[in-house]
């Protein structure tokens, strides 16, 4: 059966695919808020921790964007491991190609493709918006091939795929499920109901004039068939449909450091005022035009209007105020924020270059968003696109497979690389010993490319200066 078609000879007719997929839909609904329901409650359901700390009991879409667009820290969190997980694209070639040197039809149209339609940066921006909600999708645009709701048909060439766009959970709703049982794509989306426009048919940012000419489905909801979409979700608990929204396990601990934030502003922004109190010294006298005078002239002097009073008989106390130190408080939530993401504190707050970091805190670092690119980025992202590609005929068939491989995250500096160079040379001239050259271990060309790094033509380079220095022929020093 073709990817993402709903067959129609399982045990339910298609016309009844609507009303399954709406039921299964509504049931995990009602499952997922009773679990959060539960959500904080304790001694025996006498204490709800939510209700008295003011925590939303049920987290929607709009409430994760609202946050991602203005909670600053929100932005950080969910920008932080996408970023960093497609900011060394990697490299997609051909297995065993026997001339590493020259691309395989291949790797050449994978290239121009990934060029031309700014693949990587849309990988990042797809990458965001699974993470701020429960899912996100690709959709592929097909030259002539305009009936979203039909299944896509293979294309003639790369340059057939028009363009790639991401919507989010919002703009692309699910719409049925495939509920044939001895289907491969069992309990996967048969299609969506995908609003091109983004809402920006009805907004007031776009012209009225421009509306009528943009024509086609452009600021409609349309039906589009799952083989024209790519579904992602990241970090899904029962199944691949619906990950988990990247702010909810710290949505409670950014509540309360607002609440920290704001409410120390407020009561700095609160105590900065001038702040008096006039007292009627007991044997004055106070007629009620000196007092309607007076009590205009304190307004002044509040809204800085005038920097003195004139007062006879008042005594005249100022209020001091005191802010508390929320320092240690925004401290151990912010720890607790990097701990539950998993972001090292340095690195979350943009801290660290320098002697501020820790070889340690960034080892920790590559090596989690190493592991993101090769359980999420890679398998749910990257590889399904190619295949999908593939099977529409939009890429060459790759004769053995392909590979994908992600560059070292690992940045040294031209001094580390000494140092590590400088090391490999001892190690290997001791183990060398009787044998009475390293090169015979290590051969120079690998020395060169894989331990100090340098590219392929300044390795040659150098092999021949030496050459030149040792008066041997450089093709001496690759055997």
């Amino acid at each position: 059966m073709p990817e993402g078609d709903v067959a129609t000879n399982g045990t339910h007719a298609p016309e009844e695919m609507i009303s399954i997929s709406a039921a299964l839909r509504t049931y995990a609904e009602l499952f997922r808020r009773a679990t959060m329901t539960r959500a904080g409650i304790t001694f025996s359901g006498r204490r709800d921790l939510f209700e008295t700390l003011g925590y939303k009991r049920e987290l929607r879409y709009e409430d994760y964007y609202a946050r991602y667009k203005r909670g600053g820290l929100a932005k950080r969190i969910i920008d932080i491991f996408p970023a960093a997980t497609w900011r060394l694209p990697p490299i997609v070639r051909e297995k065993d190609n026997p001339d590493e040197t020259q691309q395989t039809p291949f790797e050449a149209a994978w290239d121009a493709f990934a060029l031309r339609l700014g693949l990587w940066q849309m990988c990042a921006r797809l990458d965001r918006l699974a993470s701020l909600g429960h899912y996100a999708v690709l959709v592929l645009g097909l030259r002539g091939q305009l009936e979203w709701s039909q299944e896509a048909q293979r294309v003639r060439s790369p340059e057939d795929v028009l363009y790639l766009n991401a919507y989010s959970q919002e703009h692309a709703r699910l719409r049925e499920l495939v509920n044939v049982e001895t289907s491969p794509l069992f309990g996967r989306p048969a299609n969506y109901r995908i609003d091109f426009a983004r809402h920006t048919g009805s907004s007031p940012i776009l012209d009225d004039d421009l509306r009528p000419l943009m024509g086609g489905n452009f600021g409609s909801q349309v039906v589009v068939h799952a083989s024209r979409v790519l579904h992602v979700a990241e970090d899904g608990l029962e199944d691949d449909i619906f990950g988990t929204p990247g702010l909810e396990a710290v949505w409670n601990y950014l509540d309360d450091l607002e609440k920290l934030v704001g409410g120390t502003s407020e009561m700095t922004w609160q105590d900065a005022k001038r702040r008096i109190v006039l007292s009627l010294d007991p044997t004055a006298a106070l007629s009620a035009d000196a007092a309607t005078q007076l009590t205009a002239e304190v307004e002044e002097f509040t809204h800085e209007l005038r920097n003195f009073l004139r007062v006879q008989g008042m005594n005249v106390t100022q209020l001091e105020g005191r802010v508390p130190d929320a320092s240690a408080n925004i401290a151990t939530l912010t720890d607790l924020i990097a701990g539950t993401k998993g972001i090292p504190k340095r690195r979350l707050f943009g801290s660290e270059r320098g002697d501020l970091a820790s070889s340690q805190d960034e080892n920790n670092w590559a090596a989690s968003v190493r592991e993101r690119q090769q359980q999420f980025a890679e398998p749910v992202i990257l590889r399904p696109l190619i295949d999908r590609l593939i099977q529409l005929q939009a890429l060459p068939v790759p004769s053995q497979g392909y590979l994908v491989e992600w560059p070292s995250l690992l940045i040294t500096t031209e001094k580390e690389r000494s140092e590590i160079a400088l090391n490999w040379a001892r190690t290997l001239a001791t183990y060398a010993g009787s044998l009475g050259s390293p090169q015979e271990v290590l051969p120079l060309p690998i020395f060169l490319e894989e331990i100090l790094e340098f590219p392929q033509d300044q390795a040659q380079r150098i092999m021949a200066l030496l050459g030149e220095a040792l008066e041997v022929d450089a093709g001496e020093l690759d055997a």
